[in-house]
């Protein structure tokens, strides 16, 4: 994953372009993240006073997504689990085709 992202905190519109994820499954993950007590903040997620927009720590939240939703819990759904490959996928090939550039 490439770390050298000047930006630290990214709105979630630009967090579901980068993941390929749909508003639907975040809004998913997030309410059952609330459900069992977990503060948002474990996933990257800052709701920040005088902000409308939550913000995301995207190196936390890909942690999150790596560890979480794949590993520890397996996706509820066979759709779920193929976003969550895609979106991997997709950070891979864009890591890769900077990686190409910057050399």
């Amino acid at each position: 994953m490439d770390l050298s992202n000047k930006k630290i905190l990214i709105r979630t519109k630009e967090l579901l372009e980068k993941t390929s994820l749909s508003q639907t499954t975040l809004s998913f993950w997030i309410a059952d993240f609330k459900r069992k007590g977990r503060d948002l903040r474990e996933m990257g997620c800052y709701q920040l006073k005088g902000s409308r927009y939550d913000l995301w720590d995207y190196v936390k939240f890909f942690s999150y997504m790596e560890k979480e939703r794949r590993v520890v819990r397996p996706p509820n759904t066979k759709h779920e689990l193929k976003r969550i490959r895609q979106s991997s996928l997709l950070v891979n090939i864009n890591n890769k085709q900077k990686r190409i550039n910057y050399e």
